[in-house]
């Protein structure tokens, strides 16, 4: 029996063509992932799900490479998020957000304490795997994927017209203790 290829799977054959070897990474996640999807705007059906997938590929990639996973944070999802809906509504790229504010000055408001951080930015028709096959396309994107510094992520995504925003915030967390008055 001939299975046909279903609607929502995109491109794999490309995807399995790639000469780096977090390509196979990719391709596995494209053959699991979007084939069982049954809502035919797949890649942005569910903001949770496709947050959860986008670490997960992140984490395969990083383990390719013999680094720690990154660790999803509540308070770095909520900032990339805003970040995202603040881009979409900008509708352009910029790593200043809303108020003029920088990275460090968005983790701060969501009270993020950390040593370092940095963030992926893409806008985009296409789904989480090519925007991530573009991150690791280029050098300064994959050296904040695999900075192995960073140990927690926060993704985030929003929409403007047919254009996606996507965000990923990475981070190590301070190791400064917190003094209690006496």
């Amino acid at each position: 029996m001939i299975r046909q290829k279903p609607k929502n799977c995109l491109n794999l054959t490309i995807i399995i063509n790639f000469c780096r070897p977090y390509s196979i990474v990719l391709a596995c996640f494209c053959l699991t992932y979007f084939t069982y999807s049954k809502n035919s705007n797949f890649a942005y059906a569910d903001s949770a799900g496709i947050t959860s997938a986008t670490i997960e590929i992140l984490n395969n990639v990083r383990n390719t490479h013999s680094l720690d996973p990154l660790l999803a944070d509540y308070q770095l999802i909520i900032a990339a998020k805003a970040h995202a809906k603040f881009l979409s509504k900008e509708k352009r790229l910029t790593h200043i957000g809303k108020g003029s504010k920088t990275l460090g000055q968005r983790l701060q408001d969501v009270n993020f304490d950390f040593n370092q951080a940095g963030e992926n930015l893409a806008s985009s028709s296409s789904s989480i795997h090519d925007v991530i096959y573009q991150w690791l396309s280029s050098d300064r994107h994959r050296e904040n994927i695999l900075y192995s510094n960073y140990t927690h992520v926060g993704v985030g995504i929003a929409q403007s017209e047919r254009t996606y925003y996507w965000v990923l915030i990475f981070a190590s967390k301070s190791d400064r203790l917190l003094k209690l008055p006496e």
